[in-house]
């Protein structure tokens, strides 16, 4: 229990993508050994030691800045990343990206829920309802995204699948117990 609940204590990490300018700065091990360094030349600067190859060490990630199935990040490049990321945040340059509680998200994740069975219940046309389906998730979507822009995160899937899945369920009982009640009333006559 204790390895799968970290107690809030993770954090999502902003990737930041080279842009032309380098970001980091790497030498390898033979041109440190073969240049005089003094401390002036580190003064200011945090030093990673690590392998940045990604052909034969075993500390190789995936990251969203991997463009084809077997691009891989190094790992001091990922630790940089981090660093990178709480200097900003040290500096007030930019935010950590928060997420909500799992009560919170619990509780949109039930309101999701709770419309979809109600639109299910409501929506008598299955195309209406997927109409009404889209546009709602749509609308999840433009909601989700202004969250993000603003360093949010909520999980888009769970509250659609959510959504679509109640008021499918509803829908579709709803149909059967009125097809139920249309064959009894049919028998009466």
């Amino acid at each position: 229990e204790d390895q799968r609940n970290f107690h809030g204590c993770q954090t999502l990490l902003k990737f930041r993508e080279n842009q032309g300018s380098q970001i980091y700065q790497t030498i390898t091990l033979e041109t440190f050994l073969d240049t005089n360094f003094t401390a002036e030349d580190f003064s200011e600067r945090i030093i990673l030691i690590g392998v940045d190859r990604t052909d034969s060490a075993s500390d190789n990630w995936r990251t969203p800045y991997d463009q084809r199935q077997d691009d891989i990040t190094p790992g001091v490049m990922i630790h940089a990343q981090m660093i990178d990321q709480i200097i900003d945040i040290a500096s007030g340059e930019s935010g950590s990206i928060w997420a909500l509680h799992r009560q919170v998200d619990m509780l949109l994740l039930l309101l999701a829920a709770m419309v979809g069975s109600g639109l299910g219940w409501w929506v008598r046309s299955p195309q209406k309802l997927g109409l009404i389906i889209v546009l709602v998730g749509s609308s999840t979507v433009i909601f989700s995204f202004a969250i993000f822009q603003a360093d949010g995160w909520i999980p888009l899937m769970p509250h659609f699948i959510a959504l679509s899945a109640a008021s499918g369920y509803v829908y579709l009982c709803n149909q059967r117990l009125n097809s139920k009640q249309l064959a009894e009333s049919v028998k009466l006559f």
